[in-house]
């Protein structure tokens, strides 16, 4: 699964609306399968910005998230401004880099000092 910095984004999004829920918040991002969407669920959660719990179904298990961590809310504070989720993101593209959780949040750091130095 290659990882989409939208799905990542929305997820968190999602998380920070909702108060936080033990048996997990059921998610829905228009357009993306309940398996991606689980999958990037467990993607964040390993990488610390979201609690999260594995539910069992008959279809398999299925990531829930829980309740956001300090570190998903840092990733937000910046994410959540449009053009400063453009910019990380276009940067990212433009140096041709794997798209990873890490990469991503270095270049949203990057995108936020340059906000707060720039008149």
């Amino acid at each position: 699964m290659t990882l989409n910095a939208d799905i990542v984004r929305e997820v968190l999004l999602q998380v920070e609306c909702h108060r936080a829920q033990q048996e997990g918040i059921d998610l829905q991002i228009n357009g993306q399968a309940a398996e991606t969407i689980s999958e990037h669920v467990r993607l964040l959660c390993e990488g610390g910005y979201l609690e999260a719990r594995p539910v069992g179904h008959s279809a398999g298990t299925v990531w829930k998230p829980v309740c956001l961590t300090c570190l998903g809310r840092d990733f937000l504070d910046v994410a959540i401004f449009e053009m400063a989720w453009i910019t990380a993101k276009d940067a990212l593209h433009d140096k041709g880099g794997a798209l990873t959780l890490e990469a991503l949040s270095a270049a949203l750091r990057s995108v936020a000092r340059e906000m707060l130095v720039s008149p």
